[in-house]
């Protein structure tokens, strides 16, 4: 197939993001198929400014489209248009993105997929949220089909009013990226980590610093947060440790020093329960036992290397005894590769792949 894949996206290479589209695209181009992906940006954005280490090969070419404000976006989406046209894919795959006539051709013209990685926000009255309310729908209502990465958010009214088919596949990852790390011994106390994007509060990591408080022997790692996104005082918190965005070689030497992660603690924040998240598959392809707070579609909740607390404000310290229990039984210890392997690229993106094939038939 011909696939044109288009999003918009401002962060860094290293994002969750940006690893799991590199992880998808490869696997895509391994199994033969033509790839075409088109990025819209802020101008100078941090993606923006090393898009250029980004390599095309024979099957995956990539594409940045950066623009300052809302014109230049939409013109650079009539842009986009004329380069899919002259791809003429046999189908387009597109993360949930603003309306603009550029994109709306598209979608009216091609067969098309969308990717749902979260349930619509409350509406308030925000420009933005104005304009979303009046013209988001004419792009669901052109795409044949819907992607999401957990069950509720297929559910919600906004999607499901539309009638579309719709597949649930939750985050792949490329395993083969990564080695099950060698558990960390010699350490009496526990060594606990998180990462994740700074300011997301329904992240929880707040419900972090609030553990620390209550297990100060304890030691916390938080990587993509810094302390003063927190206002703290780090004089009365000796037992966290904030590092801010680091590259995958130096975050992999913290989970290789850890003995348990965290996941995200607050999707009630966001009125979730369910989702699917990149952080997750990466800690458990390391080996790494996960303390969430939230369902996971490609778990059942009983899995022994999971501590899955349930998903409202004080989950953390009302449960800080299981916790303690959870992670003392795993210190010392990782999580086999075998147990996991079904969040990898070989079978998720197969599982898209398929989907994408009975549009493009079409």
């Amino acid at each position: 197939m011909k696939i044109a894949y288009f999003f918009t996206w401002n962060d860094n290479l290293e994002s969750g993001v940006m690893k799991k589209v590199n992880d998808q695209v490869a696997f895509w181009g391994k199994e033969g198929h033509h790839v075409k992906i088109f990025i819209f940006t802020n101008r100078d954005s941090p993606f923006q400014q090393h898009f250029h280490n980004l390599a095309n090969t024979s099957n995956i070419s990539w594409n940045c489209f950066d623009y300052n404000g809302f014109i230049e976006r939409n013109r650079q989406y009539a842009n986009l248009q004329k380069e899919v046209e002259s791809f003429r894919p046999d189908v387009v795959y597109l993360r949930k993105c603003k309306f603009s006539f550029g994109a709306y051709r598209i979608l009216k013209r091609f067969p098309s997929v969308m990717e749902l990685n979260g349930k619509p926000k409350p509406f308030k009255f925000l420009p933005g949220h104005i304009y979303d309310r009046f013209t988001f729908g004419f792009l669901l209502k052109e795409v044949k089909g819907f992607i999401t990465v957990a069950e509720e958010i297929a559910q919600s009214p906004v999607y499901s009013a539309h009638k579309k088919p719709v597949k649930v596949i939750g985050n792949s990852i490329d395993q083969n990226r990564y080695s099950v790390l060698t558990p960390s011994i010699g350490k009496k106390e526990l060594t606990l980590v998180y990462i994740g994007s700074p300011r997301q509060h329904w992240q929880g990591v707040d419900k972090i610093l609030a553990l620390s408080r209550k297990r100060p022997s304890w030691s916390f790692h938080i990587i993509g947060s810094r302390s003063e996104d927190f206002g703290l005082d780090m004089d009365t918190l000796t037992n966290v440790f904030f590092y801010g965005k680091l590259n995958k070689e130096d975050y992999l030497k913290i989970f290789k020093e850890s003995d348990i992660a965290f996941g995200s603690l607050a999707r009630h924040r966001r009125g979730m329960n369910e989702t699917s998240t990149l952080k997750m598959r990466e800690y458990l392809t390391c080996g790494l036992p996960v303390i969430t707070g939230h369902k996971d579609p490609d778990f059942t909740g009983d899995e022994p290397y999971i501590l899955e607390l349930p998903n409202y404000e004080n989950n953390v310290l009302d449960y800080i005894e299981e916790i303690e229990t959870f992670a003392k039984k795993w210190k010392g210890k990782r999580v086999g590769r075998n147990l996991v392997d079904h969040l990898d690229v070989r079978f998720k993106e197969k599982e898209r792949l398929d989907f994408f094939s009975k549009f493009a038939d079409t």
